[in-house]
């Protein structure tokens, strides 16, 4: 069983105590460079994965060539109809530059910046003891946004499931590493220590639960062998999918079963999909 220490506990915590959450990213969470359109992120909480019956998944980038992404997409569309895998996904999907401006008015708010003309993206900015470039920062605030407008549905199922604490899996940021997490301290900063805690703590309240938690999940001191939970790889393909339906509306071609894959889980009620918020937290 892996183990994590989840934000304000100074204990390892058996992930059978708490309510997990994966969340992660499309095209990264760094994406002020990215050529997409959309930013896709995605929260996904696993009700049940029978893994013994099922086959050692690929990542989306890792499966080569389009007729073997097709075959995992039918062989995970067999599986929840077998009931072998249940799920449900909440989802944001942001215009590129609305996520950025959201990033913005964040760090504005915050008081790391004081205005947004003639900023230099580039200059990095001392945060919580950490050196990072504003546009790093804009990103990850935007990120941690999402991940405040996701927790709310999620803390519900926490609930539900008579859980007291839960908490949201990363995947490792990027330049992140097991030795070197500066940009996941960063991200808890920006979580725990700003105003969007106060819409944490709303949702602990309302569904009566103790504590949150983010973290990096770790399998024997190795966030490697992670990315083969079958939780980490079938969010990624979730992830993707709906990071290609949000660039992609009108595509006709064989990739538009990358479409129909999120029309299928969001006809199940598996997936539901916030496009474009421009919000004022």
């Amino acid at each position: 069983m892996a183990k994590f220490t989840l934000k304000h506990m100074d204990e390892n915590i058996s992930a059978k105590e708490v309510s997990l959450s994966f969340f992660d990213a499309c095209p990264s969470e760094l994406f002020f460079y990215s050529d997409s359109e959309y930013i896709t992120h995605t929260g996904v909480h696993y009700f049940m994965i029978y893994k013994p019956g099922l086959k050692k998944i690929p990542q989306f980038k890792n499966s080569r060539g389009l007729n073997n992404k097709l075959k995992w997409i039918a062989y995970l569309i067999e599986n929840i109809e077998n009931k072998k895998i249940r799920f449900y996904c909440r989802a944001i999907n942001t215009k590129k530059s609305i996520g950025l401006e959201n990033g913005f008015n964040f760090l504005l708010k915050e008081g790391i910046i004081s205005s947004v003309n003639n900023i230099d993206i580039n200059q990095k900015v001392k945060y919580k003891d950490n050196e990072i470039s504003i546009k790093n920062l804009i990103t990850l605030s935007w990120y941690a946004i999402s991940l405040i407008l996701i927790s709310q549905k999620l803390a519900i199922i926490s609930k539900n499931e008579n859980k007291r604490k839960f908490a949201f899996l990363l995947d490792l940021l990027p330049t992140d590493s097991v030795l070197s997490t500066k940009n996941f301290k960063i991200f808890k900063s920006l979580v725990f220590d700003s105003h969007l805690y106060n819409y944490l703590q709303e949702d602990l309240r309302e569904n009566q639960l103790e504590r949150f938690g983010i973290a990096y999940g770790h399998d024997n001191g190795s966030t490697r062998k992670i990315k083969n939970w079958h939780e980490y790889v079938i969010t990624d393909w979730i992830v993707h999918c709906i990071n290609y339906s949000a660039n992609n509306k009108n595509v006709h071609s064989e990739k538009e079963k990358f479409i129909e894959f999120v029309k299928y889980l969001t006809s199940k009620k598996m997936l539901d999909i916030l496009e474009s918020p421009l919000i004022k937290l």
